[in-house]
């Protein structure tokens, strides 16, 4: 359905599938015009059956619904990805205060999220097993108008050192980081005894880099599941 102008209408009848239990693992609701107010019903649905695993509803404005904390603590997702849908910090302290274990891949792209905001996100987490986490600049960003978020290294270096993770993946490209916050980064993976590999943007010093990518030797690659990698090459 990506990219489709489904409305109210269209989710209600993607709710009304999703409950019959019969829906597909992967749904891809990008950019089709979903708002706060119609969410509710879907997510419902979501958690009275829990069969859908991996959720892509990027590009709605979701803004700081409550309904976002119910997405990601009772509907039984692996993935979700909620890039550019206008979280800023409110969004995302909800979706921080409800995440719970089972969730394995977020992305919180381009949704300027603040750093105080971000370290929470970043906490909770690392608290509830997440193992791969987008919180840089997704492509249409300039187009959907979506702000970059902004982190604070060092407050997401405490909050990965406080315990043993499973964040291996963290990708944070264009969210003004430097190499001063690459340093802290790094100060705090020689602490940490669960390895991460941080994807960095430009202007970060290559000695940091390297580092960092020494420390990162041995993390499996980064690869889709089999149904997203399908959509792909349909897209393509």
């Amino acid at each position: 359905m990506k990219h489709n102008p489904i409305g109210a209408k269209g989710v209600r009848a993607i709710a009304d599938l999703i409950a019959t239990g019969h829906a597909p693992a992967t749904i891809d609701l990008v950019q089709t015009g979903i708002a706060a107010p119609v969410l509710s019903g879907l997510v419902d649905a979501l958690a009275s059956t829990r069969v859908v695993k991996r959720l892509f509803l990027s590009g709605n404005h979701l803004g700081s619904a409550d309904v976002l904390g119910r997405l990601v603590s009772d509907c039984g997702l692996e993935e979700l990805y909620l890039s550019a849908c206008g979280l800023g910090d409110n969004g995302a302290l909800v979706l921080a205060s409800g995440l719970k274990p089972g969730i394995r891949r977020l992305s919180f792209a381009s949704n300027r999220i603040g750093p105080s905001a971000a370290v929470e996100v970043v906490r909770a987490a690392a608290l509830s097993g997440v193992e791969v986490l987008d919180m840089g600049r997704v492509k249409t960003a300039g187009v959907l108008g979506a702000g970059d978020n902004r982190f604070d290294a060092v407050g997401i270096a405490d909050a990965l050192c406080a315990s043993a993770h499973r964040l291996w993946h963290f990708d944070f490209r264009h969210t003004g980081m430097d190499s001063r916050g690459a340093l802290a980064l790094l100060g705090g993976e020689r602490k940490d005894s669960s390895a991460t590999r941080f994807v960095l943007g430009a202007g970060i010093a290559r000695r940091v880099k390297r580092e960092l990518g020494q420390i990162a030797l041995g993390l499996p690659e980064l690869l889709p599941h089999s149904d997203v990698a399908a959509i792909r090459s349909v897209h393509r």
